[in-house]
């Protein structure tokens, strides 16, 4: 599969196995889009300089409901390869 310019969505991508796949994917070459619950800059910088071509953040709370709708709504408009 090809990585390296695709883009990339990755839920949960703030910590444990999501911060783990974003970094590989990173490291690839992917056009990240991350989402997370908070803000988490310093890890952010770390996908960055980890080779992510780009990086767009996708701030939600996935427990509710409102907040997937409108993260869903925002997603309607981007082109993503792999999530």
């Amino acid at each position: 599969m090809k990585i390296s310019g695709s883009k990339v969505l990755i839920t949960g991508a703030n910590g444990g196995i999501g911060f783990a796949f974003a970094k590989a994917l990173a490291r690839r070459g992917a056009d990240m889009h991350v989402h997370s619950r908070s803000e988490a800059s310093s890890q952010w910088e770390e996908l960055r300089r980890g080779g992510a071509r780009s990086l767009t953040i996708w701030q939600a709370d996935l427990s509710q409901r409102e907040s997937v709708d409108r993260l869903v709504d925002k997603l309607q408009v981007e082109e993503i390869d792999i999530l």
